[in-house]
């Protein structure tokens, strides 16, 4: 089976189809929103994406998929997930913003 190498469109594909999303910049990267807040963030040149998980959420996801998610820290305090948009699984990319949107809205 081929490796997956989501784009942009690819998350903008998914994460506009969750409910009251919209899309805005981030430090002039590309996120998605719900009622205000950042759920996602991509960082195109790098090819992944910042996913606004909670804690209980992220260390799930590290653990069923630790080849394409880690923790993102700022300021040694858990801020998100990293996912690497080259090799996460369509379903389990999905499933990820389904969850950050969540917890958010």
């Amino acid at each position: 089976m081929a490796t997956p190498n989501h784009t942009l469109d690819d998350v903008r594909e998914l994460a506009m189809g969750l409910p009251r999303t919209t899309e805005g910049t981030h430090f002039r990267m590309p996120s998605f929103e719900v009622g205000g807040k950042h759920f996602a963030v991509v960082q195109k040149g790098k090819n992944r994406a910042l996913l606004y998980l909670s804690e209980a959420d992220a260390r799930t996801a590290i653990a069923e998929n630790p080849a394409s998610v880690s923790e993102s820290r700022r300021r040694d305090r858990y801020e998100g997930v990293w996912v690497d948009l080259g090799t996460v699984a369509t379903p389990d990319l999905k499933s990820l913003l389904t969850l950050a949107h969540k917890a958010k809205a």
